[in-house]
C-alpha cells in the first residue's frame, strides 16, 4: 500500500531530514500544487463560480441575456436558500 504525507520543516534542517529519509528508504517527489484552494485559501469551486457569473455579467451588458431580477429578489433567494441549509443541517 502507498501512503501519501506532507512534511514542513526548516531549510537548514533538510540534510538531517534527508539522511533519516535515507535511513528508512523514502522515495521523495517535487510537491505538487494544490487546485482544490488558490493561493489564499479560496476554494477552487468558488473561484469558477465567480468566473461563470463574471461571464454572465458580460453577456447581460451586451444583451445576449436577461437580468436575473431586482436586487431585493437575489437577497430574498439567498436568504430562502440559507434558511434551508440551516433546517437540513
Amino acid at each position: 500500500m502507498t501512503k501519501t504525507i506532507t512534511i514542513s520543516y526548516h531549510e537548514a534542517d533538510e540534510n538531517v531530514l534527508m539522511s533519516i529519509f535515507k535511513k528508512f528508504k523514502v522515495k521523495t517527489a517535487a510537491a505538487r500544487p494544490s487546485y482544490d484552494e488558490d493561493e489564499e485559501g479560496v476554494p477552487l469551486s468558488v473561484a469558477l463560480d465567480i468566473v461563470e457569473s463574471l461571464k454572465w455579467i458580460e453577456k447581460v451588458k451586451r444583451g445576449e441575456a436577461e437580468p436575473m431580477g431586482s436586487f431585493e429578489d437575489l437577497i430574498a433567494e439567498l436568504k430562502a436558500e440559507a434558511m434551508q441549509e440551516v433546517e437540513h443541517a
